[in-house]
């Protein structure tokens, strides 16, 4: 099994990438456009691994060059850091006839244009799994898996939080433009009573027994949840939601970069810029990461916990848990969500083997 990292030098296609090879991939590409980049990457991954990795070198908006790229390829896992050239690339992954794994952020842009390519991505027998990586890709993996172990779900949020160290960090201005440009349309859908609501109503504290106290989480619409309902018929009320970076990027930094966006958004750039000089001087100075669900059925309920040392480690090892069933289960051609596309008990077996650790404990109804 050949597989491809484009955007294989950005921070999380740097994690995939040696996440792939020590967990037993060893035919795996480079892609990138900077060729230095990409030779520094190959040399540190060379020396743990069995088989140094290959690289290729092509720009995300290049088609042809990434058709080159993908030619001997079985998979590209797309972990560039904007979606500014997601149709370029989704072409030279169906003229390749190579199937895909995106782990880039909900969006209706990304979901029209998927769903456009749904039918020749079908017509041509391949694999397109979206939403991948931490969140989205992981909360309903994790209720479906609360419902393996309690049936008959009625109620499930998932929490998420995590912790980055800003100041060593490197966010691309695109990375950054697009981030902030979602922040401004965020879906805030979660379910309630069995109907999809959006508004600030649905603001949620929650103390993630991690020292640090309550914190303010928002509810963040996720297509992978909207399916939950059709999958598990008991659920009445679920979501998604969020914590946020700290009381001064929360409640100051935040607010203002949304509000310059709406007065002036041509000026994308400026105020992408002024976010990131917020959360590199307010943000955290830890790398962490924490998932909570906290569920109900009619009898009974669980609270499961997953956490890691790495916010990047939690975007790549369920990248490699997908990619296990990708490779051993039968093919499913078609478009297919991260979360709903894993098995979800082998999905998290897989994450606790990564280094992920996993705690349940079952409550009262």
């Amino acid at each position: 099994m050949r597989i491809g990292i484009l955007g294989a030098t950005g921070q999380a296609g740097r994690e995939i990438s040696g996440a792939l090879l020590k967990a037993g991939f060893a035919d795996v590409v480079l892609i990138g456009r900077d060729a230095t980049k990409l030779g520094r990457l190959q040399s540190q991954l060379a020396e743990p691994a069995s088989q140094a990795p290959e690289i290729a070198i092509a720009d995300a908006g290049d088609r042809q060059a990434l058709i080159a790229a993908f030619g001997n390829l079985d998979m590209v896992v797309i972990a560039v850091g904007s979606a500014d050239h997601l149709p370029s690339i989704i072409d030279a992954a169906l003229d390749s006839r190579t199937d895909c794994l995106d782990i880039l952020l909900c969006s209706a842009e990304k979901r029209r244009l998927l769903e456009a390519c749904r039918g020749r991505i079908e017509a041509l027998g391949l694999i397109y799994i979206t939403d991948g990586g931490y969140h989205p890709g992981v909360p309903a993996a994790l209720v479906r898996y609360a419902e393996m172990r309690c049936p008959g779900l009625h109620t499930a949020e998932v929490y998420g939080a995590f912790g980055v160290n800003w100041r060593e960090r490197i966010m691309s201005l695109e990375a950054s433009c697009d981030f902030v440009r979602e922040l401004g349309v965020m879906d805030m859908g979660r379910l309630q009573g069995g109907n999809w609501v959006s508004d600030w109503r649905g603001m949620r504290s929650f103390d993630f027994g991690d020292g640090r106290g309550a914190r303010a989480c928002v509810p963040m619409g996720m297509d992978e949840m909207r399916e939950l309902p059709y999958i598990v018929p008991t659920l009445r009320n679920a979501g998604f939601f969020i914590a946020g970076f700290g009381r001064v990027m929360d409640w100051i930094v935040m607010p203002v970069s949304l509000l310059m966006l709406k007065l002036f958004p041509r000026a994308i750039t400026r105020v992408a810029r002024f976010f990131v000089w917020g959360v590199r001087t307010f943000g955290g100075r830890q790398d962490w990461a924490c998932l909570q669900l906290a569920r109900h059925s009619q009898h009974e309920g669980i609270r499961i916990r997953l956490t890691c040392p790495s916010a990047y480690e939690l975007t790549a090892f369920p990248v490699i848990a997908c990619l296990r069933q990708y490779v051993e289960q039968p093919r499913k051609p078609g478009l297919h969500r991260q979360a709903l596309f894993v098995a979800p008990g082998r999905f998290m077996a897989d994450l606790k083997q990564a280094g992920v650790h996993l705690a349940e404990v079952k409550t009262g109804p």
